[in-house]
């Protein structure tokens, strides 16, 4: 449709991204998208196959960067990367904010400079389309290399782990929801679960010189959160901190002050 937002080719701006997770307009992937995911996912599936070390691909992490990872291990590795990291606590934040999150992260990822499949990037869309959303911690996130502890629980329900609600209050464990809808988890695949929690600042910055991409981070720590909103044309990024509670509170009632923070950003 006309007014159908274009993942990976349109402008994300905060309204746009309200209106789509409030089902005012749809977020779709061209098929011109689709063929760019898939080239650079058998780019990736290639140098996991081939003998040269590349970070994440096919090693380990830290400082196991140089320890290879064989092929029938590394779907195992990317799942326990995701379980690791799935630390919060507290109560969850809003089901918006996490539907946000989501169209977020679609969008960077459909921007096809990861690797990832397009079968896991469809899976996420299948979540935002159908109001599906997990369940994640406000508490647990340092703020750093993508906010690993709230993009961990976001993506938990891709491997049939977590849980998802459609009206942020009533919780069921996402394996039970997945059955219903005649699903089944994910396998992990080469570095299908290391692009979903730190590709939201790569892609960011990767794709800076051939488009125009507004990068939003929400996380919070015990003790505040932080705000980051990157502009391919703004270095360093324009980073807001404020404190967690407050922020999530306000935003949950007062939206528009997204929309404001941004203007301010610009």
């Amino acid at each position: 449709m006309e007014n159908d937002f274009k993942y990976g080719q349109d402008h994300l701006t905060v309204n746009l991204a309200l209106k789509i997770a409030r089902g005012q307009i749809n977020g779709v992937l061209t098929e011109e998208i689709k063929i760019k995911i898939e080239k650079n996912y058998n780019v990736v599936q290639d140098i996991a196959n081939g003998e040269v070390l590349v970070y994440s691909i096919n090693t380990g992490f830290g400082s196991l960067c140089t320890t290879r990872i064989s092929k029938e291990e590394v779907g195992k590795l990317q799942s326990n990367l995701l379980k690791s990291h799935s630390v919060g606590v507290g109560s969850p934040i809003s089901k918006e904010i996490a539907k946000l999150m989501l169209i977020l992260k679609v969008h960077a990822l459909s921007m096809g400079y990861s690797g990832i499949s397009l079968r896991l990037i469809e899976r996420i869309l299948w979540h935002i389309n159908n109001d599906y959303i997990p369940l994640v911690p406000e508490q647990g996130s340092v703020g750093a290399s993508g906010d690993l502890a709230p993009l961990a629980h976001l993506f938990l329900p891709i491997i049939g782990l977590g849980f998802l609600s459609k009206d942020g209050k009533n919780y069921k464990p996402a394996i039970e929801v997945l059955n219903q809808n005649g699903l089944k988890p994910l396998a992990s695949t080469t570095a299908s679960i290391s692009s979903i929690l730190f590709a939201s600042s790569i892609s960011s910055k990767a794709t800076a010189p051939s488009g125009i991409f507004l990068q939003l981070l929400l996380s919070t720590t015990t003790n505040k959160g932080e705000l980051f909103f990157e502009y391919p044309f703004t270095t360093p990024p324009f980073a807001v901190s404020v404190c967690g509670e407050l922020f999530f509170k306000l935003t949950e009632r007062f939206p528009f002050l997204l929309i404001f923070l941004t203007s301010v950003a610009r």
